[in-house]
């Protein structure tokens, strides 16, 4: 009777450390499903970056607005007009 007391208690000795250790495992590994993804860990763009990045579209399109002067495609007062709009941006 002694022995086969000894014997469950061992079972369940083994089967709790399994447990454990299915825990460990299993805590260790739920950080990849739960966790975001590369792209999202970035830094988001500052302030000063997103008024730079708007000033260099300004940029940009004053310079389609100089072509289209430059081809005839405008006239000189709507090229002042369009320039203004993106001047009060």
């Amino acid at each position: 009777m002694v022995a086969l007391v000894q014997i469950g208690l061992a079972v369940i000795g083994v089967i709790g450390i399994g447990l454990l250790i299915y825990g460990a495992v299993a805590k260790g590994e739920s950080k990849h499903y739960y966790s975001q993804p590369e792209y999202m860990d970035a830094e988001k763009p500052t302030k000063i970056e997103n008024a730079q990045a708007e000033q260099n579209k300004d940029l940009h399109y004053l310079g389609i607005l100089k072509e289209r002067l430059a081809k005839g495609e405008i006239s000189k007062g709507e090229y002042d007009e369009l320039k203004k709009e993106f001047e009060s941006k």
